[in-house]
């Protein structure tokens, strides 16, 4: 899409009128605003109005835009509202609303494809396993009503092309059986393939058909039933196959044919696919025999780390939760939710500095202070201000050197840093420019990494790391042309008691995240000296602390690092 990071889909909608008008109708279609897919975010609606001319009773087109993201999300409906707004015409009862429902395909375990095969180029390592022998054959060819080439049954592999049929008078029983495949570490295998079959029912059992098979064992011998009947059998019931994956009795269809794997196929070094045809000599049958094609295999597989440079891409709507994957292998780098109603667009996800250890983010910086090697940067096309969650991953190796070269533990030191811009250039920037979440939380990613998470307003730079928090001075100053004086501090980090000095009376305490947000606020006669306040239960962050005197004037603010 020209400007935009999504891919896209059409879909048209026909919008019937029983009997040509004597003149022109015309239908406004609108979003309703009971629809929980969002207008220019999940779809656009690209025909508002619909024009049916006199004297025609074709069907007009209603066109709406379906996005592909990556967010995962749930299924969401678009209801589509129609009403005439010029022309003899009325609609029809009960239908002047249209549901569109909008169908989530994003998971974590991300899906991805562990093979496929078209045949255009060859057989792909396809054999044939001969349990009867007959004039029937496997073969690649061109005769068969699918695309290109397909893999099918003939009875005549010299032809020219071979034919798409079969011998009815003579029994073949052969299996095509796929290269090995690796599923390891994949699980949720789904299988899907293009297939044109015809074959002979004799009730109550089949006779003529195709079956599926899996193997974990070789690509000769252990083949498991998926779809009809136990390998050792040369009959089936017509109900050991579901009619939607039904490998008999569509001689005029092409049919794509959906089926998961049992579990004993997940996680596998080898595993084979074998597509059996089995024909008996009584003579009967509907040709054609069984072609398949355009076969691939599914599953849900943890990404690993990404440890080198990287960026990928991402559109990042209003409350979308998505994984940001590195576009040249497909490894994990981030994830990203968006807990705020703003619209980032499509966000550029880098990992824009590699390495095992850590560094200084400032000059002046102790080693327990630095941050990781490792850091992101994060670009969106709108530079909005919308509440968000990142949470940033690092392999054991990239942890492992941040706790050797800081002396610190991943599970109590860090914080997500944010830089204004990327992390690299703050060691250089005139001024300090970084924040830390104030929350945080980290965990384990498997048996090979860590995460560590985080909560901001904005993108740029971030890491993981302790800096020292930034020391903010006071905001009033005295009605000199003096330097101003310390009027208010605060003993940082904190735990269940608040220490702080004040230089002059203070009214009102408040505690707020970095964010803004108002999380406790206390209101009294404090005189000028030191005061020690009990705290109520808070998550560990950073937060400001703020004075403010008895007219509302703001005295002092200051960060404070609370640890529970």
């Amino acid at each position: 899409l020209a400007g935009d990071c999504r891919r896209y889909r059409d879909f048209t909608l026909p919008v019937r009128i029983s009997a040509a008008p004597s003149s022109a109708v015309t239908v406004a279609v609108s979003v309703d605003p009971a629809s929980t897919a969002r207008n220019g975010v999940d779809f656009s609606l690209l025909t508002p109005t619909l024009t049916f001319p006199a004297g025609s009773a074709a069907p007009q087109n209603v066109t709406v835009r379906v996005y592909e993201d990556q967010a995962i999300e749930p299924d969401r409906v678009a209801y589509l509202n129609l009403a005439v707004t010029s022309g003899s015409a009325t609609l029809a009862a009960n239908r002047s609303q249209y549901a569109l429902w909008i169908r989530d395909n994003d998971f974590f375990p991300p899906e991805v494809v562990l093979y496929q095969q078209d045949f255009e180029a060859g057989a792909g390592g396809f054999t044939q396993v001969t349990v009867a022998a007959g004039p029937n054959q496997w073969v690649r060819g061109t005769a068969a009503p699918l695309t290109g080439f397909s893999l099918y049954i003939t009875n005549n592999t010299s032809g020219t092309p071979p034919p798409f049929a079969y011998t009815t008078t003579s029994t073949s029983r052969v299996a095509a059986v796929s290269p090995a495949i690796s599923t390891v570490g994949a699980t949720d295998l789904v299988l899907a393939f293009d297939v044109v079959v015809g074959g002979e029912y004799g009730s109550p059992t089949l006779q003529d058909f195709g079956r599926l098979f899996y193997s974990t064992t070789s690509a000769t011998s252990g083949f498991q039933p998926v779809i009809g009947c136990a390998w050792t059998n040369n009959t089936c019931v017509l109900a050991s196959m579901l009619r939607s994956q039904s490998l008999y009795g569509y001689p005029n269809a092409v049919r794509r044919i959906y089926v998961s794997l049992p579990s004993a196929t997940w996680n596998q070094p080898n595993l084979w696919l074998a597509w059996r045809w089995d024909n008996d000599a009584d003579g009967n049958g509907t040709q054609p025999p069984i072609a398949i094609d355009n076969i691939v295999l599914y599953g849900r597989k943890t990404p690993a780390i990404e440890t080198a440079l990287a960026t990928t891409t991402v559109y990042l709507g209003p409350g979308d939760s998505l994984y940001a994957y590195s576009s040249a292998d497909g490894d994990l780098m981030v994830c990203l939710v968006n807990t705020g109603s703003g619209d980032y667009g499509c966000t550029q996800v880098q990992i824009d500095r590699t390495g095992t250890n850590a560094q200084a983010l400032r000059p002046g910086h102790v080693s327990a202070q630095y941050v990781t090697d490792k850091t992101f940067l994060i670009t969106p096309t709108n530079a909005i201000s919308s509440p968000y969650h990142i949470t940033l991953y690092y392999t054991n190796a990239e942890v492992s050197g941040y706790e050797t070269t800081t002396s610190q533990s991943w599970n109590t030191a860090p914080y997500v840093v944010k830089t204004a811009g990327s992390i690299a250039s703050e060691f250089t920037a005139p001024t300090p420019t970084y924040q830390m979440s104030a929350v945080r939380a980290v965990g384990a990613y498997g048996t090979t990494g860590r995460w560590i998470w985080g909560q901001f307003g904005s993108f740029s730079g971030f890491a993981a790391g302790a800096p020292p928090p930034l020391a903010i001075p006071p905001i009033r100053s005295n009605a000199t042309d003096q330097a101003p004086q310390e009027r208010f501090f605060v003993v940082s980090p904190f735990a269940a008691q608040l220490v702080l000095w004040a230089g002059e009376p203070v009214h009102t305490l408040r505690l707020r995240t970095l964010a803004g947000a108002l999380v406790w606020e206390q209101a009294g006669s404090y005189p000028s000296g030191l005061h020690q306040l009990l705290m109520p239960d808070l998550p560990a962050g950073i937060y400001l602390v703020e004075a403010y005197d008895a007219a509302g004037l703001l005295i002092g603010r200051q960060k404070a690092l609370h640890l529970p």
